[in-house]
C-alpha cells in the first residue's frame, strides 16, 4: 500500500467516525502532544520490570554461560 492509499484510507475512517473520544485520540496521535495512553505505560513498566525478576529468580546467564550452554545445545543436536 503506497502512502497516498493509506491516507486516504485513514481520510474516509476518519470521515465516518463519529465518536468524540476517538477522534480526539486521532488528534492527539498526529500531533505533537500526544500521550501514550495508560495500558502502554503499563505494558513498559511490566517489560521492565521482567528482568529485574529474571534477574532476583536467578533466570539470568552470564554471556560465558549463555555460550556454553548453546555450544551444549549444538553439541547435542549434531
Amino acid at each position: 500500500m503506497t502512502v497516498v492509499e493509506l491516507k486516504a484510507q485513514v481520510l474516509a475512517l476518519v470521515e465516518q467516525e463519529e465518536s468524540v473520544e476517538k477522534l480526539q485520540a486521532i488528534q492527539a496521535l498526529l500531533s505533537e502532544s500526544y500521550i501514550s495512553p495508560d495500558w502502554e505505560k503499563e505494558e513498559l513498566a511490566r517489560s521492565v520490570a521482567r528482568p529485574e525478576e529474571d534477574k532476583k529468580a536467578g533466570r539470568m546467564y552470564t554471556l560465558e554461560e549463555a555460550k556454553a550452554r548453546m555450544e551444549k545445545f549444538w553439541e547435542e543436536r549434531s
